[in-house]
C-alpha cells in the first residue's frame, strides 16, 4: 500500500512503539494490525529498535548465523519459537522482528545488511500474502486465506504443531541452501 505504514507488532512493546510511530510521523499515514490472540512478551523487543522498521530481536549475538527468520506480528514468536528448536539440532539462527516494511526500507543499506544478512539463508513468515518479502528473503512462507478461531487452548496446541512443522521445513531449505551461491540481499 503506497504511503501508508503497515505496522505488524509482534507484542505488547512493540505496539507501544506502534502507537509512538503513528503519532510521531506526520508524513504518512499509518495503519495498526494486532493479533487476536494474546501474544507473550518476546526478550529483545524494544521500542526504539521498532522506530527503525525491523531489527534482530533474537539471537543477535550469534557469530556468523546460518539462518535468518524474519516475521512480522504474532509470526514473530513463532519464529523466535523456531530458532530455540533448531539451535538444539545446531542451526545458529537469528531472528528479525519486521515491524514495518517500509519503515525499514528507508534506512540505511548498511543498516539493513547488518539485520539481514547478505550471503545468509533468509526464511520470512508471513499469516497473509507473501507479497513484498521477496525483497528480504529467498523462501517465503505465507497463507492467502484468513487465520484460524479457536478457544486459545486449542491454538497454542496448533502454534506448537506449527513451530514443529516449521522447523522441518526450514532444516530441510538449510541442508538443501548450504551448496547455494551467496545471494546478494538488500541490494547490495
Amino acid at each position: 500500500m503506497p504511503n501508508v505504514n503497515l505496522i505488524r507488532p509482534a507484542d505488547s512493546i512493540e505496539t507501544t512503539a506502534a502507537y509512538k510511530l503513528g503519532m510521531e510521523t506526520s508524513s504518512t499515514p499509518s495503519v495498526i494490525c494486532l493479533s487476536r490472540q494474546t501474544l507473550p512478551n518476546i526478550a529483545g523487543s524494544d521500542v526504539e529498535k521498532c522506530m527503525k522498521g525491523g531489527y534482530v530481536i533474537f539471537g543477535g549475538e550469534i557469530d556468523e548465523p546460518q539462518l535468518v527468520l524474519v516475521g512480522s506480528g504474532s509470526e514473530t514468536g513463532l519464529c523466535v519459537n523456531a530458532a530455540k528448536i533448531l539451535a538444539e539440532k545446531g542451526v545458529k539462527t537469528r531472528v528479525v522482528s519486521m515491524f514495518c516494511m517500509d519503515v525499514f526500507d528507508a534506512q540505511s543499506l548498511e543498516y539493513k545488511k547488518g539485520v539481514i544478512l547478505p550471503g545468509v539463508p533468509c526464511v520470512s513468515v508471513e499469516a497473509s500474502s507473501p507479497h513484498g518479502w521477496h525483497k528480504y528473503s529467498h523462501v517465503q512462507v505465507a497463507m492467502e486465506r484468513f487465520g484460524a478461531s479457536a478457544p486459545a487452548k486449542d491454538l497454542f496446541k496448533k502454534v506448537s504443531e506449527r513451530s514443529v512443522l516449521f522447523c522441518c521445513v526450514v532444516l530441510l531449505f538449510v541442508r538443501l541452501t548450504f551448496s547455494m551461491s551467496a545471494v546478494r540481499l538488500c541490494g547490495g
